[in-house]
């Protein structure tokens, strides 16, 4: 589709959605949950928007690998979203040596690759999960640096896998872990093909979604796909998992995603019911959908998948010096921020402090813990005030103009421009240009290191060890400041190698409160999660920190 017929397509449907959405009456409100319905239905298609590009969405290299991925992939094990339970995928069971040191994965037989080259329909077999975890960790591709591999932290506990036989892999630790079985379930970390990106020309050719290299053996394969404009994933009949009818799931026949940058527009396309669901982002777009589409549901979950967090390139001066750090970060209000974009939803607070782990990690500082320390003081008191203008001043700096990178998704331009407000108020002698990117571009300039200071939305981790180490040590695959903290290495080391919960929640506390001292990546908000439904929408699993509502599409089901 070339330029003028993507425009007349968007512009198209955005006329289309407003004048629907200020037209058509509502539709008859339908039964709540499964309610009123003998089981699920199977057919139909649902309809979900996207807001940005997927470029960038290797499963084992790309920072945007959680776009498409936990619709399409077969995962070694999965987390159930509402327990957090780990049951099996693809890996149907697993046992340690007594030692620790040795893990075994038993491939579940019959779990099939979709009918095209280089797989042609055969089963998921051990080299397959060789492969994907020699390319998670890096051990595939050696010559690349830390940074190419967001989610290696999860997996480095892994000294190498190697084939057993065609359904057994064994995996050999550098140590005992206590967090690498977690980490298989990591939802962006699909299972693939052996050998798939050398077979489609070298290590970068999976930077890209095309249904031809993006193969699956999960419930639905990438049947079409133009990025930006609509995406196709249709039923995957040879899925191994059977539903209570004794048919596979899914119970849907497809799945299409439509790009509708413009968080108004998405909204309008879901009250004219062009949509099937959408993301509540903030309390005025809630407030809006279901005030005008009065059968919509609204599901409320915890926490969001979002960790929101601003981040100092430290290659960069003044962001070198730790004074300039921790002056911008003592003058964010997370809890202003929290009460002006996201409210309250029942009577009940839908925001968080948001420290070095996300609230629902047992390891995690309490919320009563954060709420004592001084840089989620809110209002901000003039003592608070004066320190940071003081460690400006320490730091040589009358003044300050920088660029402040973000995504253009709404939550997080939002919470990039509250925290443009709230530093430019206290320090008036400090210039932000807000620079909102597609996502992709400004992952891209992220692992480049072309940024000044970077707000963003950076996804759970499956554990505490693996959120903070991805983060903020040396050699984390998100660590975009470019840290570099001998004891902050040390803490997390340790951490991963400490088996004894209260032992290792100790040494992740005292890595969290130092997170405060180096202020090199520091956390904004958090939040809990809504999807506004149409009133027909069943089936719908969510929980904190997957994207349920994509891993768990096989589940949804339409009452209509």
């Amino acid at each position: 589709m070339d330029v003028g017929r993507r425009m007349l397509h968007v512009g198209g449907l955005v006329a289309l959605a407003l004048v629907l959405a200020a037209c058509a009456a509502p539709a008859a409100p339908g039964p709540d949950g499964q309610e009123g319905a003998k089981g699920p239905k199977r057919g139909g298609t649902v309809t979900r928007h996207v807001p940005s590009s997927f470029a960038g969405a290797d499963p084992a290299m790309g920072q945007n690998a959680y776009q498409l991925w936990h619709t399409v992939g077969t995962f070694m094990l999965r987390r159930e979203p509402d327990t957090w339970k780990l049951v099996g995928d693809a890996i149907e069971r697993w046992e340690f040596s007594p030692d620790g040191m040795e893990l075994a994965l038993h491939v579940r037989k019959g779990v099939k690759w979709q009918d095209k080259p280089p797989v042609n329909g055969r089963d998921v077999e051990a080299k397959d999960i060789v492969y994907t975890l020699r390319s998670i960790t890096g051990l595939q591709y050696p010559e690349l640096p830390p940074l190419r591999f967001p989610r290696k932290s999860n997996l480095e506990d892994m000294e190498d896998a190697t084939v057993v036989d065609k359904y057994t892999v064994k995996v050999r630790m550098k140590h005992p872990s206590s967090t690498f079985l977690d980490s298989l379930a990591e939802y962006r970390s699909p299972i693939t093909p052996d050998q798939v990106r050398e077979h489609f020309g070298g290590r970068d050719s999976l930077s890209n979604p095309t249904p031809e290299r993006y193969l699956s053996a999960g419930p639905f394969i990438l049947t079409s796909f133009q990025d930006t404009i609509e995406a196709v994933y249709s039923r995957y009949p040879d899925y191994w998992e059977k539903a209570e009818d004794g048919q596979s799931k899914p119970y849907l026949d497809a799945v299409r995603e439509i790009w509708i940058a413009d968080q108004g527009t998405a909204n309008a396309a879901f009250m004219a019911g062009q949509l099937d669901y959408i993301d509540a982002s903030n309390a005025q777009d809630r407030d809006l959908l279901v005030g005008t589409r009065k059968d919509a549901k609204v599901i409320t979950y915890e926490p969001n998948s979002c960790w929101y967090r601003m981040a100092f390139n430290m290659t960069r001066k003044p962001f070198d010096d730790v004074r300039v750090r921790r002056a911008l970060s003592l003058v964010l209000d997370s809890a202003e921020t929290g009460k002006t974009l996201y409210g309250e939803w029942e009577g009940k607070p839908l925001w968080r402090y948001a420290g070095p782990l996300a609230f629902s990690f047992p390891e995690a500082l309490t919320q009563e813990e954060l709420a004592k320390l001084p840089f989620y003081e809110s209002p901000k008191s003039q003592k608070t005030l004066d320190e940071a203008k003081r460690l400006l001043a320490e730091a040589g700096l009358a003044g300050l103009e920088f660029e402040m990178m973000s995504s253009a998704t709404t939550a997080t331009r939002d919470g990039a421009q509250m925290a443009i407000n709230q530093i430019t108020r206290a320090l008036p002698n400090v210039k932000i240009k807000a620079v909102p990117l597609d996502n992709a571009l400004q992952l891209e300039r992220a692992a480049k290191g072309d940024f000044d200071v970077q707000y963003y939305c950076y996804i759970h981790e499956p554990t505490a060890v693996g959120m903070l180490k991805t983060a903020y040590h040396s050699k984390g695959g998100r660590n975009t400041p470019r840290l570099n903290d001998a004891k902050m290495d040390d803490l997390l080391d340790r951490a991963a190698k400490e088996l004894d919960p209260e032992k290792r929640k100790s040494l992740l506390r005292e890595a969290q409160l130092r997170v405060f001292d180096l202020a090199s990546m520091v956390p904004t908000m958090h939040r809990a999660s809504q999807l506004a439904l149409q009133p027909y929408v069943r089936g719908m699993r969510l929980g904190g920190g997957t994207f349920g509502q994509g891993m768990f599409a096989k589940e949804i089901w339409l009452d209509r």
